[in-house]
């Protein structure tokens, strides 16, 4: 059929309103390709790298199956995306951390999951050019914990704590070894259920440290599990220190530095106040202080994580392995060097009489001698004073020969050893 010229018209009017009443109503969802919204967002914001979005791990997705409120195209500011559509149970996680429940309550201050782990360039933590990467992650806290703006404004620890992180053993294996398996926030905090020490089902709640640091250090925490500390955390004993008593929390120096070393006695002390001072008094003890490493320390005879009581086989200290543990030193010993007590006290009469009664005849004999003399010259100088004033002493010396008695630097000599005489009695 030939179509007359009035029909044509007729037929093509009616094609372009059409045409015209579709583009005026938009790009409905079914048909919103990623292509359509790239046509936009590659030039004008939030601009989205194409490359990159679908090299990351949503590469796969259709926009709008986050941005589901987006209908047509243009389209008004979308509302915020709501991951728990996918992630269901991270995002259970979240709700029930520290930050998730912050956010709850309105703090816009707290993170949410585009904070730390992107929008648009979301890659699995694997990837290096992840955000939670390990090697990225310590940054990425960071910018939170370390805002003045924002650690003044809320409840958090000051941020001073971000640079002893990046000087301990953990940041140092990550930020400057590049050690994927050092120890990074998410490792001891956790990542989306993160909660506050205080909290019972923290990772950093003081009961499961251990646990927490098992994780990386199995070994150790075999060794620790069997120990006197260990048993008293076992028993819920707060006298059992755990890994954070000894080693801090974000400034854990590396055991085999000199600085952390020459501490140990210090640290020791704070629980065992009573085997402190007698420890000090040693040979060890003075060595130590006097900034000497080879010096042994508490951990080199009681071990730093396996310290069992001295009744125990397996002990170090047991009497049947002293002779293998001060060897460690002392090459070629025999049962009678080993005999020697290193805490041994003074002040205990049932525990180490000799030296009880050793010490406490010397010091009144230093006590009865300093003070004889002491009041010798008190006598001495008021008699010198009386006869200066009785002008029984000549003020001009003869021209007779005379010898000096004590030079100056036995003068000196003599002072310090009678003021480090007060530091014995």
């Amino acid at each position: 059929m030939v179509l007359r010229p009035h029909n044509n018209l007729v037929f093509f009017s009616a094609v372009s309103f059409s045409l015209l009443f579709l583009l005026s109503v938009g790009v409905y969802p079914e048909e919103i390709k990623n292509e359509d919204c790239l046509m936009c967002h590659e030039s004008l914001e939030p601009l989205i790298d194409k490359k990159l979005f679908e090299a990351s791990i949503h590469g796969n997705l259709e926009c709008t199956d986050c941005h589901q409120d987006i209908k047509e195209i243009p389209h008004e500011k979308p509302n915020k995306v709501d991951c728990s559509i996918c992630h269901q149970e991270v995002a259970k996680d979240y709700s029930e951390g520290i930050h998730g429940k912050a956010r709850a309550n309105g703090i816009e201050d707290a993170p949410s999951c585009v904070n730390c782990h992107g929008s648009h360039n979301i890659f699995p933590k694997d990837d290096p050019g992840s955000l939670v990467n390990p090697l990225n992650l310590p940054e990425i806290c960071s910018r939170c914990h370390e805002s003045k703006g924002i650690t003044e404004k809320h409840p958090l620890p000051p941020p001073e704590f971000i640079q002893k992180y990046r000087e301990s053993v953990h940041g140092r294996g990550v930020l400057v070894s590049g050690l994927i398996v050092s120890a990074v926030c998410s490792d001891c905090h956790g990542a989306h259920d993160i909660r506050p020490r205080t909290d019972k089902n923290s990772t950093i709640f003081r009961a499961n440290i251990p646990l927490t640091c098992k994780k990386c250090h199995l070994g150790i925490y075999n060794d620790f599990e069997k120990s006197t500390h260990g048993r008293h955390w076992k028993d819920g004993d707060e006298r059992g220190p755990v890994c954070i008593t000894c080693h801090k929390s974000h400034e854990i120096k590396e055991p085999s530095m000199a600085e952390f070393q020459l501490q140990i006695p210090t640290e020791c002390s704070r629980c065992h106040e009573n085997r402190a001072p007698t420890y000090r008094d040693t040979f060890h003890g003075q060595a130590t202080s006097l900034g000497f490493i080879v010096a042994a320390k508490c951990s080199d005879c009681h071990t730093a994580h396996l310290n069992l009581p001295g009744n125990d086989p397996l002990s170090t200290i047991a009497p049947g392995n002293l002779i293998k543990t001060c060897g460690r030193c002392h090459a070629g010993i025999n049962g009678k060097f080993v005999s020697y007590d290193p805490h041994a006290d003074p002040r205990d009469k049932e525990k180490s009489p000799l030296l009880y009664y050793t010490y406490t005849f010397m010091k009144w004999l230093l006590i009865s001698v300093f003070g004889f003399f002491g009041f010798h010259m008190i006598l001495w100088l008021q008699r010198s004073a009386v006869a200066v004033a009785r002008r029984e002493v000549p003020r001009r010396w003869s021209n007779g020969k005379y010898v000096l008695r004590f030079t100056l630097s036995h003068r000196i000599t003599h002072i310090i050893i009678t003021q480090s005489g007060q530091e014995f009695w």
